[in-house]
């Protein structure tokens, strides 16, 4: 009986740690600012010129600067959701704007600041849809 609770324990031990990856690659999905991923389907990419570590009052924050396709759309940060075997030096995320539906498509430019997130991050830092940041210290980027 006590070697059957054993092997139980084991398997269940096993079984966490094949599953960890995982539940960290549906963690990795999640915005920084929010509790969950927002829908694909009433998120797209959004147009980004520039993004930038800033200083606020805050502490560090990301600014983006861009265009998004409507007006009345909520911007999040939201990381790629992928899962690795080593981890890579930059994580990409991607900046996505949610709306309602309700509203015309007017090309609106937008300045967002967002928390500078803590995981999923790479060895050296993020990129945000496709721009270079560096998070730590390490070497430069070329």
């Amino acid at each position: 009986m006590k070697t059957r609770s054993i092997v139980r324990g084991a398997l269940v031990a096993a079984a966490l740690i094949v599953t960890a990856p995982a539940a960290m690659a549906s963690t990795a999905g999640a915005s920084p600012t929010s509790e969950a991923a927002p829908d694909p389907a009433n998120c797209p990419r959004v147009h980004v010129d520039s993004a930038e570590v800033v200083k606020t009052i805050h502490g560090p924050a990301i600014q983006v600067k861009g265009l998004m396709p409507q007006s009345n759309m909520t911007l999040h940060l939201i990381p790629e959701d992928v899962v690795f075997v080593q981890q890579p030096d930059y994580w990409n995320y991607f900046v996505v704007g949610c709306s309602d539906g309700i509203g015309l498509p007017v090309k609106t430019p937008f300045t967002e600041l967002f928390r500078v997130p803590t995981f999923p991050v790479g060895k050296l830092g993020i990129t945000v849809n496709g721009i270079v940041l560096n998070l730590f210290d390490g070497p430069p980027v070329s």
